[in-house]
């Protein structure tokens, strides 16, 4: 196989298509990639550890990094220690998870 020399490739990302970006890895293929991060949301929740299953739930961990339930319930209440990493104790979780348990749709 033909090695490419890397003094002919560039560590620069070129804008390809609108909102994607490309470069030349030195083994010669592509790696495209979008402009803009984008924040994939957990399948479970990093505080509750209850599955991540709604929109709301989404739309809760771009803004908090949990779940919709923890949201609603501890961080935007506490949105100033929650951004300094302040979290509920795991005894306050275990008794908010019995309370949702408890709850009838």
């Amino acid at each position: 196989m033909e090695r490419i020399q890397k003094s002919h490739l560039s560590d620069e990302w070129t804008p390809i298509s609108g909102e994607r970006l490309m470069r030349q890895h030195e083994l010669g293929f592509y790696i495209i990639k979008p402009m803009s991060e984008t924040i994939s949301t957990p399948l479970i929740c990093p505080v509750c550890q209850y599955l991540m299953s709604s929109i709301s739930d989404a739309n809760m961990y771009q803004t908090f990094k949990c779940c919709n339930f923890c949201g609603l319930r501890w961080a935007q209440a506490n949105s100033a220690k929650w951004e300094t990493g302040w979290r509920p104790s795991p005894a306050d979780i275990a008794i908010a998870i019995e309370e949702k348990n408890m709850v009838s749709f």
